[in-house]
């Protein structure tokens, strides 16, 4: 197998000038014009790395097979091209991504991939040029094949990735064998060298090529070494094979033994020219320090700052690395390079900026070695350049030393060195730092590698961001070997057992510790403290505590400095950097929650600026954000318009601050007039054409507009701004889903709003009534819904109104009243007719066709009104998502009534387009429904197989918002799936979804009732009436999540 190793340096490639680059060729690395970036979803990026590996096209049909192979060609196409559609959103560039109906493609021109560069490379022939193409070839590999990735839920994709290791496995040995050969041949016995340890770190066991090294060492005259690498040679067989050395190896031993040179010796001319190319690792030969920098002469001269100094000896890394793998990779590669000579790790403090460069520093080799200077105790800008001379062992004639003097003896001292230079923790001496500058011109082959919060803001500067480590996300939690694995949990968990090495990640407590790392933002430094805790605390003890994280965060180890002993001292420093505007701003952005815009922190520092004070516009708060960015107390969101966020562990900081400024009933009520205003706004576009572009807005300032509506609802005269936003929110709810916010939510504005008889507040009776409706609480729905009619008595509210009737019908329905029910719809659509409002018209129509041919009142005209509605429903749809996702919900209950009338054909036409345009428009609901009628229309087909897939799909999008009554019809659905050949299961499912139905007052429809009266007859005829009764009883015990396992375990697995 290959091992991971270091990134080597990768030279320019002048024939390909692309921003893009991919390399695959051992931990993947993406980088954007130098820049690295990530995309988050795993499919996606696996997608990515699946064209990258190839860029000739690849087949859609092969694609499909790789990620779905189990589904439905069609759905499997459907998926792919979802995903094409976020792969070109996650890339900088969409116009890399070149797809056509058969074949996807990167663009050649456009993208760099390390992968193609190596196979250009091994094919060229030119002989004067094919030792550096093989060699350049090498150097790209850095480990497995795309090591570390894996699709657990994709087993082709699996396949393909391990033959495509092993592939590439056996491809760069053959290389190396072929380069080992021909450096030996033409003398290049440095570079042979070279390619032997490389070829035996991934192929430990290959003996020939042993034996190849052990005639290099003898040849270049280091008899030691080859006679050390024998031994190491004969060790490893014996222990690893249980066999000795062949014959040709211990020849080649003797022949060392004898002083003889197994190959012909190099030219010195050739020896100097290789070794020229190559780090080789020489101590450090500086003056040596001297016991003090203090002029014994001048006893005033007492030093202010004693450096902290250390060469990389002494660096010792005695904390593994979390999280880093493509930081480490791509700094190494840089560091390898010519060019950039400063890199600055930039992160915020705390993320472990000081750990990564100490891994680097101590992986790196440089032949004049490496030189640390930490800077953090360092309080003076000027004396940079001293803190530097003193780390090299420059002797200066004093601290007051003429500045011209000091430069001078350093630029001397560094200026044939070929070292790195490491200054750690420089952001508070940004006046100084221009003595890198000085020192990059003097030196030619010196590096540096600074940490700062604050980018340095020099020529050629290369910045690395360093933020915090990934954390899991609690709605979907991994398998806990999985969890461990994440670099926060690892993290975390590693510095418990440092203390109570018997600590383990377990079922109890795994959802606890991933919540604290999600609390804490991934702050490797915040994790650090919070292991403390740890140790007397359970991690739900600790979790419960974590709103007050700076109290808590305390007694980091005494080894780190004192900025970083608490979670407090921290931030504090990064505090004290920023002038007092910035302050200002940074206490003030801590309002919001979840992201801003920037019109959002202009409207919030408009209102806190004294009346006489100028306003500050767009522009200027943009400057003051921009500082705060630079010093990572906040970071941009990417997108089209600009956004930004704060840690919430900076957040937390931030209140406090505001708070001590006494603002914080200012900025509460600044940034909720805000939000108001912005849901006033939303309200007027929200079924237009551009319902698309405010839906998404609306998800991003969810956060904040529940902040904003419970900062109304704080207020005595707050009930017309709760209701404005409320309005607005519900809208939201229901697309996603997520009816418990309305039903936490609305009654508190109603209770607040009592009184306001206005079109509003009855619309806020009519969405509570649905809310309570969809979790079966049809009784207080029927309260609503009746509040709301007898206040249309006082308003003229014909739209609402007809909601309101639509609404109570449905209750009807469901409690199997259909007569009842059909007049109220018919009510209802007397009133929508006289509107001049298409969509609601088809709201209407489709509620009173789904009840006359659900309750067996009217089929014929049931259908007719279907007809008609979808008429108006195509001629009324647009680009928008609110119309398209109304035609959706319409297809949905005519495609699943011409389903329970044998019309399957074009039932599955219209289910089809509906699921389509809600995966569009990503309508909850909608694509809940949509899955499930699907399945049930495979089972009127018989097709067993594909209704399961479908219920199973409907109820994995169930598990992300809440929808009883539909989890009921999924294992309804999976029930006669497993009738099969489960009959036992399929009864005590049924039972206990029976049982539910009672408990959600919810009545199978008569157009069903025929339907699963034959199910129940064809499982009691197959058991026999006494194993059906048991089975029956047995279920009806059965909660909805008991059976839901259940069917998942045997119906779900066995068709999957």
């Amino acid at each position: 197998m290959l091992r991971q190793l270091p990134i080597p340096y990768l030279p320019p490639d002048t024939s390909a000038a692309a921003d893009f680059r991919v390399y695959v060729l051992g931990t993947p690395v993406l980088l954007w014009a130098n820049t690295p970036f990530s995309i988050a979803r795993r499919q996606a990026r696996a997608l990515l790395y699946r064209l990258a590996s190839d860029l000739n096209p690849v087949a859609r049909t092969e694609l499909v097979y790789l990620f779905w192979p189990d589904m439905p060609d069609l759905t499997a196409r459907r998926h792919l091209t979802h995903l094409l559609t976020r792969l070109r959103q996650d890339i900088p560039d969409p116009r890399i991504l070149i797809a056509t109906p058969d074949h996807v493609t990167l663009d050649p021109e456009r993208v760099w991939i390390d992968s193609s560069v190596f196979m250009h490379a091994v094919a060229t022939t030119d002989p004067e040029h094919r030792l550096e193409a093989l060699d350049h070839a090498v150097t790209l590999v850095r480990g497995p094949f795309l090591h570390g990735v894996a699709l657990a839920d994709a087993p082709e994709f699996e396949l393909w990735l391990a033959q495509e290791r092993s592939n590439w496995e056996n491809r760069t040995l053959a290389v190396l064998d072929t380069l080992l050969e021909q450096a030996t041949v033409v003398r290049n016995y440095p570079l042979a060298i070279r390619t032997a340890q490389q070829s035996l770190a991934l192929n430990p066991l290959a003996e020939d090529v042993h034996r190849h090294l052990i005639g290099l060492y003898a040849t270049i005259g280091d008899r030691g070494a080859a006679v050390r690498h024998f031994e190491h040679c004969r060790t490893l067989l014996e222990q690893e094979l249980g066999v000795t050395p062949l014959p040709e190896t211990l020849a080649i031993y003797e022949q060392v033994r004898a002083g003889q040179s197994p190959f012909p010796s190099e030219t010195a001319g050739q020896r100097g020219l290789i070794l020229a190319g190559n780090a080789v690792t020489h101590p450090v030969d500086f003056p040596a320090r001297p016991e003090s920098v203090i002029n014994p002469d001048s006893a005033d001269e007492a030093p202010v700052w004693a450096p902290d100094v250390t060469e990389k000896g002494q660096m010792l890394v005695t904390k593994p690395l979390y999280g880093r793998d493509a930081e480490v990779a791509i700094i190494t590669t840089m560091l390898a390079s010519a060019m950039p000579r400063l890199i600055t790790l930039n992160g915020p403090g705390g993320s472990g900026k000081t750990h990564l460069a100490q891994q680097i520093a101590a992986s790196v080799d440089f032949p004049d070695g490496v030189v640390w200077v930490a800077l953090g105790s360092l309080r003076v800008p000027g004396l940079l350049r001293d803190a530097i001379a003193y780390a090299c062992g420059v002797r200066t004639t004093g601290w007051s030393a003429a500045s011209a003097a000091v430069a001078d003896q350093l630029h001397t001292a560094l200026q044939p060195k070929h070292m790195l230079l490491v200054l750690d923790n420089a952001e508070h001496l940004l006046d100084g730092t221009g003595v890198i500058a000085e020192l990059l011109v003097a030196a030619p082959n010196l590096r540096v590698l600074v940490t700062s919060r604050v980018a340095l803001n020099l020529p050629g500067e290369q910045l690395v961001p360093v933020p915090p480590l990934p954390v899991p996300s609690l709605a979907t939690l991994p398998p806990i070997e999985q969890l461990a694995l994440q670099p926060a949990v690892a993290l975390l968990i590693h510095r418990v057992r440092e203390r109570q090495p018997w600590f383990m990640l377990s079922e109890e407590n795994a959802a606890d510790i991933a919540a604290i790392c999600v609390r804490l933002d991934g702050l490797p430094l915040a994790l650090e403290l919070a292991s403390t805790r740890l140790i007397t605390l359970t991690p739900g003890a600790v979790l419960a505590r974590l709103n007050h994280r700076l109290t808590l965060l305390t007694r980091g180890p005494h080894i780190l400095p004192e900025r970083q002993q608490t979670l407090r001292a921290t931030i504090d420093w990064s505090h004290r950097l920023l002038d007092l505007s910035a302050q200002a701003m940074f206490a003030n952005l801590a309002v919001f929650a979840g992201g801003w815009s920037l019109a959002a922190a202009a409207a919030v520092m408009q209102h806190q600026m004294p009346a006489a004070a100028p306003v500050p516009d767009e522009i200027a708060v943009l400057d003051l954000m921009h500082g705060l960015l630079e010093h990572n107390m906040i970071f941009s969101i990417p997108g089209e318009e600009p956004r930004f966020d704060m840690l919430d562990t900076l957040r937390e900081y931030a209140q406090e601050q505001l708070k001590a400024r006494g603002g914080a009933g200012t900025a509460d009520e600044a940034h909720a007039t805000f939000y108001r205003e912005l849901a006033l706004r939303a309200t007027l576009h929200i079924q237009g054409e551009q319902s698309t572009a405010w839906l998404t807005m609306l998800a991003l300032d969810h956060d904040n507009l529940r902040v904003a509506l419970a900062w109304f609802l704080g207020q005595p005269d707050g009930g017309a701004g709760a209701i404005d936003i409320t309005n607005i929110l519900q809208v939201l709810w229901r697309w996603r889903g997520e009816y418990h916010e309305a039903r936490h939510w609305i009654p508190q504005v109603l209770d607040h709003s009592r009184g306001l008889a206005s079109e509003k507040h009855i619309h806020l009776l009519m969405i509570a009534g649905s809310a309570a409706a969809f979790y079966g609480d049809r009784d207080t729905a029927l309260d609503w819904f009746t509040e709301g009619l007898d206040l249309c008595r006082d308003v003229a509210a014909p739209l609402i109104e007809s909601d309101l009737l639509i609404n109570m019908g449905r209750i009807y329905c469901y409690r199997g009243d259909f007569v009842h029910g059909c007049a109220l719809s018919e009510a209802a659509l007397v009133l929508s007719r006289k509107t001049e409002d298409p969509l609601h018209l088809v709201r209407t129509i489709r509620n009173l066709a789904a009840a006359l041919c659900g309750g067996l009142v009217n089929i014929e005209r049931g259908m007719a009104l279907f007809e008609e509605g979808l008429i108006i429903a195509r001629a009324t749809v647009d680009s928008g998502a609110y119309s398209q996702v109304t035609l959706a919900i319409f297809l949905i209950d005519f495609g699943s009534y011409l389903a329970l009338t044998n019309q399957h054909t074009r039932a599955a036409m219209l289910l089809a387009e509906a699921l389509a345009l809600a995966e569009q428009n990503d309508h909850a609901i909608a694509r809940v429904n949509a899955l499930g009628s699907l399945g049930f229309l495979a089972l009127l087909q018989s097709d067993r197989a594909t209704a399961c897939r479908y219920f199973l799909d409907s109820q994995q999008l169930i598990n992300g918002i809440s929808a009883p009554m539909n989890t009921v019809m999924n294992i309804e659905g999976l029930a006669e799936v497993a009738a099969e050949k489960h009959p036992r299961l399929a009864i005590q499912l049924l039972a206990a979804t029976s049982a539910a139905r009672t408990a959600l007052d919810m009545q199978i429809e008569p157009i069903e009732q025929r339907h699963r009266a034959q199910v129940l007859a064809d499982l009691r005829h197959e058991l026999g009436d006494e194993e059906f009764s048991i089975a029956w009883y047995q279920g009806q015990d059965w909660t909805v999540e008991q059976a839901l396992a259940a069917a998942r375990t045997d119906t779900g697995e066995k068709q999957g």
